[in-house]
């Protein structure tokens, strides 16, 4: 929509050994990795050819066990043209090293007309809008254990809450169909008030049809779909395991259905709206 020029390059092996071959017909690389390794070999790259480098950091920074790689870290840092964290503690450590450190969210809001669900599924999620007092959603990608051997996204304590409260909706987006599978399996019946919506979907959409939104981990990161429901003005709801956005309904895991029935008896807590969103802040430096 801004005319800029650019290219998305997934970061498989075979694109990485590509890398030297193509990167020189651009005059900008924004890098996003998880990796330590690969964001130092990149950043040394782009400051031995000369290529501007913004590296976004997803995660705290001095957040690894095995020290090296927060060093390697600090490398890429020192680097890099425009270091890009997520919060300040992050942002008082990377300023140490490179002034030009940008404290920039990364949330980028989608455009709601490209958000898509079926026309079956939109009439679902809307009946039972009409059919329950409060309508509420939740969603995830995969089924994982965290290390005390807890599923992470807490869904099967949220469908029991909702199997007690009938007079409230919920909407589980299931992409994968993982949950779908084990409740199946388990032979879990599921009551009206509760709907799982499975395969590609924009969960996004789901939220927009959505009252509020459920984040039900027992660790987290910079959760997107929390910072899209806020973004929605939707009444939000996160366990207090991390660091949350202002606007959010916190709660210790465990807590769930005393949040939402507290909440529903003092409704002024309800967000606002306002959350951050990285579009400007990137075009700025981009056009830099």
């Amino acid at each position: 929509q801004k005319n800029i020029n650019y290219c998305f390059k997934e970061l498989s092996i075979k694109e990485i050994l590509k890398f030297p071959l193509y990167i020189k017909r651009y005059n900008k690389v924004h890098l996003h990795t998880s990796s330590p390794i690969l964001r130092v070999l990149i950043a040394l790259f782009c400051k031995v050819f000369s290529i501007t480098l913004i590296v976004t950091f997803h995660g705290d920074l001095n957040r690894y066990k095995f020290k090296f790689f927060n060093l390697l870290d600090i490398i890429t840092i020192k680097f890099s043209n425009i270091p890009v964290v997520l919060n300040n503690s992050s942002l008082d450590i990377a300023l140490i090293y490179n002034k030009n450190t940008r404290k920039i969210t990364s949330f980028i809001s989608p455009i709601l007309e490209q958000e898509k669900i079926t026309t079956e599924v939109e009439k679902k999620i809307e009946k039972l809008k009409f059919d329950t007092n409060m309508l509420f959603c939740t969603n995830a990608s995969r089924f994982s254990i965290d290390k005390n051997n807890s599923e992470i996204y807490g869904i099967f304590e949220i469908l029991d809450v909702f199997k007690r409260e009938m007079k409230l909706g919920l909407v589980l987006s299931d992409p994968t169909g993982v949950f779908n599978e084990k409740i199946k399996t388990e032979k879990i019946i599921l009551p009206s008030n509760i709907l799982i919506v499975t395969g590609s979907h924009s969960f996004y959409k789901v939220i927009y049809l959505c009252d509020a939104s459920i984040r039900n981990t027992s660790t987290d990161g910079d959760s997107i779909s929390v910072q899209e429901s806020l973004y929605l003005k939707k009444i939000t709801f996160c366990t207090d395991v991390v660091s949350r956005p202002t606007g959010v309904i916190k709660y210790k895991r465990g807590a769930l259905k005393e949040a939402i029935l507290y909440s529903l008896d003092n409704i002024q807590q309800n967000n606002d709206g306002f959350t951050e969103e990285a579009t400007n802040s990137l075009f700025k430096i981009y056009a830099s």
